[in-house]
């Protein structure tokens, strides 16, 4: 579960890869073209798309997404108690989390836990 929470959110417009569709919600990150799509474990995170964008015909930057970049959002972590608070959070794909970092995307902190559900700082493109 991904659900976006206002909390001082910053926005920018980013390039989309060639045939790539972005999902609404999804993890986004920056490719090594400079280019954007859906997250890639390893990559820069940039943030989460705030709109759906189906570039799957088009060429590099021919569209551009709608991403948070800064913000909380609240995420299913795979492994995460309480005690947690503080410890960086991980992206292995567009809607998979962890606190594990090899080969992941760093994208923020535990900044709280309700009921199982964490609540993430996320920090893209800073």
């Amino acid at each position: 579960m991904i659900r976006r929470t206002e909390l001082s959110a910053k926005t920018t417009r980013l390039s989309v890869a060639a045939s790539t569709t972005i999902e609404r919600g999804a993890a986004v990150s920056v490719q090594a073209d400079g280019y954007v799509a859906e997250l890639t474990a390893g990559e820069k995170f940039a943030g989460f798309a705030l709109e759906t964008v189906d570039n799957s015909s088009g060429a590099d930057g021919d569209l551009k997404v709608t991403v948070q970049y800064c913000g909380a959002y609240e995420l299913t972590v795979a492994s995460v108690a309480i005690t947690d608070l503080g410890v960086a959070i991980y992206a292995s794909a567009k809607d998979t989390f962890t606190t594990v970092s090899t080969s992941n995307s760093a994208i923020g902190k535990l900044v709280g836990l309700i009921n199982g559900v964490a609540m993430v700082k996320i920090g893209g493109l800073e």
